[in-house]
């Protein structure tokens, strides 16, 4: 019986052109956290074209300066803590199996 279970999944990818990209690419559907992993990514490496230097706690700060990055995934913020300001996932309640 799954009725109540809650199902996590990876958010929505909103740019549907890195769909595009990652089919041609891949030759299939981007599965899991591949968006968010691509988003992460680029998040990283802006950062560190900001500081122009391989010191990661340098790194680290300009990566938790992020706001309003725009993403495949929709906008990404940290707060002054380091934790994303929107979800990451989302979390999904089995009501009558579905």
């Amino acid at each position: 019986n799954t009725e109540g279970s809650l199902v996590i999944s990876a958010p929505p990818i909103k740019d549907k052109t890195f769909i595009e990209r990652y089919v041609k690419h891949f030759n299939e559907e981007p599965a899991g956290y591949a968006a968010n992993a691509y988003d992460a990514t680029n998040i990283l490496i802006e950062a560190i074209r900001k500081t122009k230097d391989r010191d990661g706690e340098k790194i680290d700060k300009e990566v938790a300066k992020t706001k309003d990055f725009q993403g495949v995934t929709g906008s990404i913020s940290f707060d002054e803590k380091g934790d994303l300001t929107t979800p990451g996932f989302v979390i999904n309640k089995v009501v009558k199996g579905k």
